[in-house]
């Protein structure tokens, strides 16, 4: 759905916080928002617990620090946000929804549904980008711009 530069597509966080969300979200299921239940339990990340998380629990996780300056790059939250929130909607000149409407096109389906691509962006938005703040890079990044920040033991999380 967000892979703007094809298989040069890096996807980044602007800060350690941002970080910390798409750790809850992708390997913890939840949201990244943390929302907690009255119940002490926590909700559900989109990916639900049918299909586990996007990535199977690894020994340890690494955090890594990346030099971006002089890539093309694309601010999921400033792309998406409209000038006015309002329900289900969306910056109407976002890149994200016009990369959706030329992949749909591309494939030859001539019809593409606004309607279902502002609500699913607005939630990517709003459940997701805000909280991870997503930034999505036009790489390939070169290797001395990428820094180990931190590696993280997984068996004390789980």
């Amino acid at each position: 759905m967000n892979h703007l530069y094809g298989i040069n597509t890096v996807f980044c966080a602007k800060t350690l916080r941002g970080v910390s969300r798409f750790f809850l979200e992708s390997l913890l299921d939840r949201r990244a928002d943390n929302k907690q239940y009255s119940d002490g339990t926590f909700a559900k990340g989109p990916f639900k617990s049918d299909i586990d998380t996007i990535y199977k629990k690894p020994k340890e996780v690494y955090v890594y620090q990346v030099d971006i300056a002089g890539y093309e790059y694309t601010d999921v939250v400033k792309d998406l946000m409209p000038e006015v929130m309002k329900p289900k909607m969306i910056n109407p000149g976002s890149r994200l929804l016009a990369f959706q409407e030329n992949k749909r096109l591309n494939a030859g389906f001539l019809d593409f549904n606004e309607d279902y691509w502002y609500a699913k962006l607005h939630y990517y938005l709003t459940d997701c980008a805000i909280h991870t703040e997503e930034i999505i890079v036009k790489g390939p990044i070169k290797p001395k711009r990428i820094k180990c920040f931190q590696t993280l033991p997984m068996e004390k999380v789980f």
